[in-house]
């Protein structure tokens, strides 16, 4: 390739990115730039070491770029935190999905798929653990159809991992098993187990779950680091709800927990979460806790 031909290229790389302005960049705070260069050197020797050069480059499709891109991978995270604003516990589930969808497809990281993948990756976590992601810029040089279709296909691997939990504060179990036997209480009196179940609509399931309100409310202590007053918001909520609206029973209190939860924690805590990642600690699918607005 001759030096003009080369440089033409590069303009037109450059071009593409005239979507994101150096208006639009934020100085980096110092433990975010930390995490970029500790994750930037862990990928980049994962890759290398996984990367044949020798041989033919694979086809460009799937996540695979069919060339190695000049851009570094502590560029392009340090892009992601200039324009998308992206902070360090953000980077640090980016590398947890990363290292989960190379398990999970027995995919290895390479210097042929990186690019996406950390693009992917950086998306699927601004989004599910900072409620101020952006829907159409990205800092990624790729176009919008590709960061979608990466997004869709890491999104598979972001369950909630036993890494993220945290040990529940005696203070937070106690109010938990006492909000969990009223409720079990309530809502076995509540429900007719002879009658046909209620169809799969607004907060009803459509059948009974194997997991207990102690066990949901469980999980979000560990998986959202939610507190003992939160809950017990939460249980006034349900209560309002069962006096102004419906009968809690074991059709419907798993939603409604979930909802519950979600709402009060976003009203008494400054510290949560997007609505997908309650829907993955509740095991429902993102719309069944935005339902959640009707309870506020």
């Amino acid at each position: 390739m001759s030096l003009m031909s080369a440089t033409v290229i590069s303009v037109l790389l450059i071009a593409i990115c005239s979507a994101v302005t150096s208006e639009d960049q934020i100085p980096i705070p110092p433990d975010t730039k930390k995490f970029i260069s500790q994750i930037a050197i862990v990928l980049e020797e994962t890759c290398a070491r996984n990367t044949n050069l020798s041989a033919v480059p694979p086809p460009a499709e799937g996540f695979n770029l069919g060339a190695i891109s000049h851009v570094t991978t502590e560029r392009w995270l340090e892009r992601a935190a200039k324009y998308g604003k992206v902070t360090a516990p953000v980077f640090v589930h980016s590398f947890i999905y990363l290292h989960q969808w190379s398990e999970q497809q027995g995919q290895p990281l390479s210097l042929w798929n990186i690019d996406k993948l950390v693009a992917a990756a950086v998306t699927v976590a601004h989004k599910n653990h900072d409620d101020n992601f952006y829907a159409k810029k990205s800092p990624f040089i790729m176009s919008p159809i590709y960061i979608v279709i990466c997004v869709l296909l890491i999104a598979n691997c972001a369950a909630v991992p036993s890494e993220y939990q945290i040990p529940i504060p005696p203070d937070t179990r106690n109010v938990i098993s006492q909000i969990a036997i009223v409720l079990d209480e309530t809502c076995t009196l509540s429900t007719d187990l002879s009658a046909a179940p209620p169809p799969a609509e607004g907060f009803n399931l459509g059948t009974m779950s194997d997991i207990t309100i102690e066990r949901w409310l469980e999980r979000a202590a560990k998986y959202a680091k939610i507190s003992a007053p939160v809950f017990v918001h939460s249980f006034i909520y349900l209560h309002r709800w069962s006096v102004q609206q419906e009968t809690l029973t074991l059709w419907n209190i798993d939603k409604l927990v979930a909802a519950a939860v979600t709402v009060a924690h976003k009203n008494h805590d400054d510290n949560f979460y997007a609505n997908s990642w309650y829907a993955q600690i509740f095991g429902l699918k993102t719309e069944g806790v935005i339902e959640a607005k009707s309870m506020s």
